[in-house]
């Protein structure tokens, strides 16, 4: 085989300054299996900047009616085409070009889809309910968010080499069972690197508890008789403690009276969206609340035990369903690191036929899109449900026989921004007495004069009993009935 070069063929697929140069050389081939004394050899070359349109897709059918166009102005000098075998062999090496083409733009694909998994690490925030992701802090104390940071979003990326701290603190992680606080360094997709160890995020640096924890202290508005916590979480790079909201529930009956929280502030800092901050590393140190709560929640929520409970009462096909839903839900937590906020036992809503409550679910809408400044919330559960038995007779509905954990009448929400507020009730069912719908009226309703209630109002949504009635109220009216909202001082007129 001879060395010499023969001629050849360049051309440039792209735009702009974003191209590729492939170049179809004519090698001298001494070989009988070539009359023309020639074969094309392949040497291409990518610009770098142009791979990525390239692998993409952008430009792979531009590419290739470059190569059928260069194809037709192949030169004639090259040799005789006089004979059928010789048109038959340009042939076969013009698929070999494509083929060729097609092979390295398959290698090139598979380059760059290595390389993006070598440069990010993707941490999965909430991969089960079973799971308790530590805080991901930058080194400079930053609690890290997600690229896009809508309710949807349970992931953070982090670039391959990023060095950050992760903690469980004031509880620990449970394979480092005697650490609360973690430095460690992103090395590639799951996988971090932790005092010269390569560790799986989701199997080995999961928190024995959540990071966002509650302790029990006094919270304004909350008897004594009930039981009241803080929660929020510690910033182990700055020592400080961010309270990101309080609770006052009542533990015997089973009943959440209130949560207060904050929805928007200012520029929705970390610093700016906690109800306190503290210069306190050990403020989360204090005494927890056990876990029975949630436990004898749980197994009254269970779907078997509640038909043992309600089918002798209702009857086999009146038996209601009795769900679960969030006070604070994704849509109202301010950071995508607050996930476990999610778990706590005073934040399970008791809820009849769930799906049915769409009302629910616009009228957090409308308060999530509420353009002020300044959002905080009041929300919890009033009243208890009642439904007609089996022979016809009102019955209150309990999970539990002993009057516990009872299904509430209504579900209700207090927004505030600074010195305005307003009072809504989200009715459980569709009133069937007309003594209930008397009752449903306990303010006059303001509904049609809020401007902000985009969901709510259309349509006339907030009228319809199937998706649970709502009723808007002066603030100090609204708590001549509903007596498990707190007082709160300098309101001076509605939030309308």
């Amino acid at each position: 085989m001879a060395n010499d070069k023969g001629p050849s063929h360049r051309f440039r697929t792209g735009r702009g300054n974003q191209t590729s140069t492939v170049t179809v050389q004519y090698a001298q081939y001494a070989s009988s299996l070539s009359p023309s004394g020639y074969v094309p050899q392949l040497v291409y070359r990518v610009v770098p900047h142009a791979l990525p349109e390239l692998v993409a897709g952008v430009g792979i059918l531009k590419f290739f009616a470059d190569v059928l166009v260069m194809h037709k102005r192949i030169p004639s000098n090259t040799g005789t085409l006089e004979t059928r075998k010789e048109k038959v062999l340009q042939q076969k090496q013009f698929v070999l070009i494509v083929l060729l083409l097609l092979l390295a733009l398959q290698i090139a694909r598979h380059r760059a889809a290595g390389n993006a998994v070598e440069r990010n690490c993707i941490v999965p925030l909430k991969p089960d309910w079973s799971y308790s992701s530590p805080l991901i802090f930058t080194q400079n104390g930053v609690l890290i968010s997600p690229e896009n940071d809508s309710p949807d979003m349970e992931e953070i990326t982090l670039a391959t080499g990023e060095e950050v701290v992760l903690s469980c603190s004031p509880n620990y992680f449970r394979e480092f069972s005697s650490e609360k606080v973690l430095w460690a360094r992103c090395k590639k997709d799951k996988t971090f690197v932790v005092n010269d160890m390569d560790k799986n995020f989701v199997s080995a640096l999961a928190c024995k508890e959540r990071p966002i924890e509650e302790i029990i202290v006094a919270v304004r508005g909350c008897p004594a008789t009930l039981r009241s916590i803080e929660y929020g979480f510690t910033n182990p790079v700055t020592n400080k403690s961010y309270i990101l909201g309080e609770a006052c529930y009542d533990v015997k009956i089973g009943r959440t009276h209130f949560i207060h929280t904050k929805v928007k502030s200012g520029t929705n800092s970390i610093e700016q969206l906690a109800l306190k901050v503290k210069d306190n590393v050990t403020y989360f140190h204090g005494y927890h609340p056990t876990q029975r709560y949630k436990v004898d929640l749980s197994k009254a929520l269970n779907i078997n035990d509640q038909a043992e409970r309600f089918r002798p009462v209702f009857g086999v096909k009146n038996a209601p369903k009795i769900e679960s839903r969030r006070y604070i839900n994704e849509a109202l937590l301010t950071h995508r690191q607050y996930l476990s906020v999610l778990k706590m036992a005073w934040n399970y809503q008791i809820v009849k036929d769930r799906d049915l409550l769409l009302n629910l679910d616009r009228l957090l809408q409308d308060i999530r899109a509420l353009e002020v400044s300044e959002v905080e919330i009041y929300t919890g559960a009033h009243g208890v449900m009642t439904l007609q038995d089996k022979h016809n007779q009102s019955a209150e509905v309990y999970l539990v026989r002993e009057n516990r954990f009872p299904v509430p009448k209504l579900h209700w929400t207090v927004v505030r921004s600074q010195e305005q507020a307003v009072a809504f009730a989200v009715f459980g069912k569709s009133p069937q007495t007309e003594q209930e719908r008397e009752r449903r009226s306990f303010c006059t309703s303001l509904c049609e004069q809020i401007s902000w209630l985009k969901k709510l109002q259309e349509n006339d949504a907030w009228q319809d009993g199937r998706a649970g009635y709502v009723l808007c109220c002066e603030l100090e009216e609204f708590r001549r009935t509903v007596k498990e909202m707190p007082p709160i001082s300098g309101v001076k007129g509605v939030l309308v």
